[in-house]
């Protein structure tokens, strides 16, 4: 469902919140669209996108 979501932009393992900051970090229109209203839909955790996305890279070095 999330590679859908995301036209494919995705890997295993990752949620919306981290493909979304990276898709806006590529300057991709859904991702300037998507990771807003996600910030602020999860107001109560500063910068929930980027920390996800940041998690995740942090699991990915983990695993190799």
């Amino acid at each position: 469902m999330l590679a859908l979501l995301t036209l494919g932009e995705c890997q295993i393992g990752e949620t919306i919140s981290s493909v979304v900051w990276e898709l806006e970090f590529d300057n991709k229109l859904l991702g300037r669209i998507l990771r807003p209203c996600i910030d602020r839909l999860l107001w109560f955790d500063k910068d929930h996108c980027f920390n996800a996305w940041r998690t995740y890279q942090k699991m990915m070095k983990a695993n190799l």
